[in-house]
């Protein structure tokens, strides 16, 4: 279910309750035990329907690419990774995961040629080559900052099932920071502020 259907369910069941959007999603990131999230849609359902249902897990793109190539001692075929993720996420492809995994999954990933992906901090045999992509720059992580909160309205939280919100999430709490030690530059600010992003402590 979205936020929204669950917004409209709850003020249906329990009208006296003061409910938001926000608090839904804060409430669901809060008991993960309990809820999982589809990737980044806003879409969320229970966790015991993993062991219930037949191809339901919770999680993004990145988090299943991750989760299956821990299991191998050898980094994995793009193809192979497309093959697991699509059990979950029919409508996604291989140029989708690739484009996931090399952009907000960087940090995780390590890129061999002829398409073969390994995780970051492991040792792998020298017969595969290391692919060299180029680091991504702040502007890049803004535009993916600015993507995320105009489909979900709301900032990228911490979220151990989502690597890509995980990795924004600790973007915009670095940009904060810097600005708080007078450390941002004035042309990112105003980007950042014109997207709607406070720099208000009480946040």
């Amino acid at each position: 279910m979205s936020t929204d259907q669950i917004l409209i369910k709850i003020k249906e069941k329990l009208p006296y309750i003061n409910c938001t959007k926000s608090s839904i999603i804060a409430g669901m990131h809060n008991h993960q035990e309990l809820f999982i999230c589809y990737g980044r849609k806003s879409l969320y359902g229970l966790r015991k329907w993993e062991n219930e249902k037949v191809n339901i897990k919770g999680g993004s793109i990145v988090y299943f690419a991750y989760e299956y190539i821990m299991q191998k001692n050898d980094p994995v075929h793009i193809s192979e990774i497309t093959q697991y993720i699509i059990q979950y996420r029919p409508d996604t492809n291989r140029k989708s995961i690739m484009s996931n995994i090399t952009g907000n999954g960087k940090n995780r990933f390590i890129c061999f040629k002829n398409s073969f992906i390994g995780i970051s901090n492991r040792y792998y045999s020298e017969t595969y080559v290391v692919q060299n992509n180029k680091p991504r720059s702040w502007e890049e992580k803004f535009q993916d900052l600015k993507k995320f909160m105009i489909m979900n309205n709301r900032l990228p939280l911490k979220n151990i099932q989502d690597v890509e919100e995980s990795h924004l999430f600790h973007f915009w709490r670095g940009v904060f920071t810097e600005f708080h030690k007078g450390n941002l530059e004035s042309k990112r600010e105003k980007l950042l502020r014109d997207i709607g992003f406070s720099f208000d402590k009480k946040r």
